[in-house]
């Protein structure tokens, strides 16, 4: 079929302009591959073995391709029991090229609630790097690096404050997101707010890391206390045959069965699932409403709004819930990297 012919004087001009611009756009981008928006590198500090909101965590992390994950630090004590959970975590998800990092080895008061998933995990056969001081592993990665690191942080917070003491510059080139406090609400939209454990349970770390330079955002649990995935959304996750899925159901059967009231509840619903939106935090915020407050944290473990405080990002109301649950799901339910390479 040929071009109609155009008789009026601009409309050639204006058709001309339109094939030249094409052409020379065309010739500038020629065997250019299209570049792929770049990954923020980041650094998991976590109790993972413990509650169990960070294993929906880490899994998410390891299903969010805009995440560049350099380092998962475990935190609160139990460096060598955490370690061992994250290393099979991430040798079935295909990813033991993330090294981990032993934290602190303090005293912790919690259960060891994931021993029967990892009782046959054979650490010393594992390909992966394990760091035994990962506080230092995670200094050295953010002073080399060329450009700020993200600390995703879903655990209590000495490891950060020991960092701090060793090396106050790290302050200047990190951004911190994480799940801390209780600011104007409690669980489930309850009036009174409370001390959170991340916090309490090691108060005087908290302080000095809410102090610290870096930027902040966090996620109290005014929004991340609402997540729990039930109905079809967690049928999706329960059913699944996907690795990352198959690892979460086995450690929540686990830790259900470590609580006697809540023995059957992997049956129905997720536990609540606080640590998750702290992974979303890290690239996107248009879930919630974020508000710029002070936030100190008082001698006992309340998250305070104080206008003489350090002023940082807080996830204070949902916008969308629902559209943060589906998308969290079809992340987890994807496939992980060991299964997209079968």
């Amino acid at each position: 079929m040929g071009i109609p012919l155009i008789t009026k004087p601009g409309k050639v001009v204006f058709l001309f302009f339109c094939i030249s611009l094409a052409l020379i756009n065309a010739s500038c981008t020629a065997g250019k591959p299209v570049q792929a928006t770049k990954k923020i590198p980041v650094i998991l500090d976590t109790d993972i073995g413990d509650d169990m909101d960070d294993a929906w965590a880490l899994a998410l992390l390891l299903q969010s391709q805009e995440l560049d994950v350099k380092l998962i630090l475990t935190d609160n004590g139990k460096p060598e029991y955490r370690s061992k959970v994250v290393a099979k975590f991430l040798d079935i998800a295909g990813r033991t090229d993330i090294p981990i990092g032993m934290g602190i080895d303090k005293k912790s008061t919690n259960h060891r609630r994931m021993t029967p998933w990892i009782k046959d995990f054979d650490i010393e056969t594992y390909p992966g790097k394990i760091h035994k001081d990962g506080v230092q592993q995670m200094i050295d990665l953010i002073m080399n690096s060329p450009e700020p690191i993200t600390l995703l942080c879903i655990g209590p917070l000495p490891n950060l404050a020991e960092a701090l003491r060793r090396q106050p510059e790290i302050g200047s080139k990190v951004k911190l997101v994480g799940m801390y406090g209780s600011i104007r609400k409690g669980l489930f939209g309850k009036p009174k707010p409370f001390a959170t454990w991340n916090i309490k349970v090691d108060i005087p770390s908290a302080q000095a890391v809410f102090k610290a330079k870096w930027p902040m955002t966090i996620t109290p649990v005014d929004t991340c206390g609402q997540i729990i995935l039930k109905d079809e959304r967690y049928r999706k996750i329960s059913e699944s045959t996907r690795a990352l899925p198959k690892a979460i159901m086995e450690n929540y059967k686990i830790w259900c069965a470590t609580k006697p009231k809540k023995a059957n509840a992997f049956e129905t619903a997720s536990s609540t699932l606080f640590d998750t939106l702290s992974v979303f935090l890290c690239f996107r915020q248009d879930f919630c409403t974020m508000e710029e407050l002070g936030i100190r944290v008082d001698e006992k473990g309340f998250t305070r709004i104080d206008p003489n405080a350090k002023k940082m990002s807080v996830a204070t109301e949902w916008k969308d819930i629902e559209a943060f649950k589906d998308l969290m799901v079809d992340r987890l339910v994807a496939k992980s990297e060991s299964e997209k390479e079968k």
